[in-house]
């Protein structure tokens, strides 16, 4: 704005204390989006976006800092899953919420029924049978379950070198017990032209230094394409890596919802394939990427079937076939809830963001958002649903016709005043000039 003929710049950030006895806690209002990539937000986007949501995020304070009994969440452990630094940052921001702990399964005989949620983070090694039948059964009493799962891995230092490496399928054993609920994740990597780039060299400079420069990495598909749904609603894009194509199979009575996509430009690699950074340096168009918009997480709800019904486990005492109605979400990506963090001193990064690009994409809302919605049994997430559309004025145009618009509103209201005084003094004359 201008003060005394000088331009003044004012920066505000939009936020709200919210007390509660001894307690408070920040609500932040305004969302900051980066914006680098192509089909990114506008700031007339973000701006409506944070209108949008600012009735969630005062409700959500307001919870977090009266609630009594917290739900609780368990990150199974015991199959080579993420280690505690890999997600520390959604663990905290869980924690803000949720009692949140790890559960190794295999050292138990069931899954407690305290337990409201579990967490299958990116597992790397075989689930036996009796580990898979107490996640069942788990899911049968209603309990919840998220499963970001690999269907491929590769050994990015490998790829790193010019002959590259093989991909290989991760044997996890989980492939029937998701087939059962609806859903099947493939051996098939994803490539999507619209990507995060990764640093490569590409030469030397002068000095003999590398010169290094960031390429797209079609293997990192960046996502930026929701399906219309609370825990979807209002997110910037989300980073994977390395993601694998999932299918819907037959399951009666479960509603399938689609929630994340990759772009219309993407194709499909079976295994095993050869990977190489050196993949980066050559030109991809798009003929060579006809797949279409391929889905990289599915919602699953309502009362799941027994993955061992008919089977020996079946006959084992309290063994539930028809579930409760409950939820699940699948992601055929377990870097989705990795965080990056520091070798050095060994401090996490937060969830989402990518140290060569500096920028942090919305894998943590994510996650929170699918979480609040299969967990939170009031219903606050659905405070996102509320749809506002700003309609802000064209600064240029105010700009140029603000002389025009003074005067008008200076020179009318005065005008009018006098004319119907003029109109109310003939009208009257006239009535009395008859009498």
């Amino acid at each position: 704005y201008k003060e005394g003929g000088r331009k003044v710049e004012s920066v505000i950030f939009p936020g709200a204390l919210i007390q509660y006895k001894e307690f408070e806690v920040p609500a932040v209002l305004f969302k900051s989006i980066d914006q680098r990539f192509e089909r990114q937000n506008t700031p007339e986007q973000i701006l409506n976006q944070s209108v949008e949501n600012i009735e969630y995020n005062l409700i959500s304070a307001i919870r977090q800092i009266t609630q009594k009994k917290l739900k609780s969440i368990a990150f199974l452990e015991g199959h080579g899953e993420l280690i505690d630094i890999e997600t520390y940052d959604l663990a905290a921001s869980l924690g803000q919420f949720y009692k949140v702990g790890k559960l190794d399964i295999r050292k138990e005989p069931t899954i407690d029924t305290q337990i409201d949620a579990i967490i299958i983070a990116q597992p790397d090694s075989t689930f036996k049978d009796e580990d898979k039948y107490k996640i069942d059964q788990f899911i049968m009493k209603g309990g919840k379950a998220i499963f970001c799962l690999d269907g491929a891995g590769v050994y990015l230092d490998s790829a790193m070198r010019n002959k590259g490496t093989f991909t290989f399928p991760y044997e996890h054993n989980l492939t029937d017990l998701l087939f059962r609920y609806g859903v099947r994740i493939n051996n098939e990597l994803v490539q999507d032209l619209n990507s995060t780039p990764i640093p490569i060299v590409v030469g030397h400079l002068a000095d003999n230094k590398p010169n290094i420069k960031l390429i797209p990495w079609a293997y990192n598909p960046l996502i930026n394409k929701f399906s219309k749904h609370p825990i979807t609603k209002n997110l910037s894009s989300v980073q994977l890596k390395m993601a694998t194509t999932l299918d819907t199979v037959k399951a009666t009575g479960i509603v399938k919802t689609p929630l994340i996509f990759t772009s219309p430009y993407t194709r499909k690699r079976g295994l095993p394939a050869l990977v190489s950074y050196e993949e980066a340096r050559k030109d991809a168009t798009s003929k060579d990427f006809t797949v279409g918009e391929m889905p990289l997480a599915y919602l699953l709800e309502g009362a799941f079937a027994s993955n061992y019904k008919g089977r020996s486990q079946s006959e084992s005492k309290g063994f539930i076939e028809k579930g409760k109605p409950t939820k699940i979400l699948v992601c055929s990506d377990g870097d989705v809830l990795r965080n990056e963090y520091s070798k050095k001193n060994n401090m996490p990064y937060p969830l989402g963001q990518d140290m060569a690009l500096g920028t942090v994409f919305s894998n943590k809302d994510f996650l929170m958002n699918a979480i609040d919605y299969m967990i939170d049994d009031k219903g606050v997430i659905l405070a996102k649903q509320k749809q506002v559309t700003l309609r802000p004025l064209d600064k240029r145009k105010l700009e140029q016709e603000r002389t025009y618009w003074q005067t008008l509103a200076l020179v009318l209201p005065p005008a009018l005043i006098v004319l119907f005084g003029m109109i109310w003094f003939f009208i009257r004359k006239r009535q009395y000039s008859k009498k």
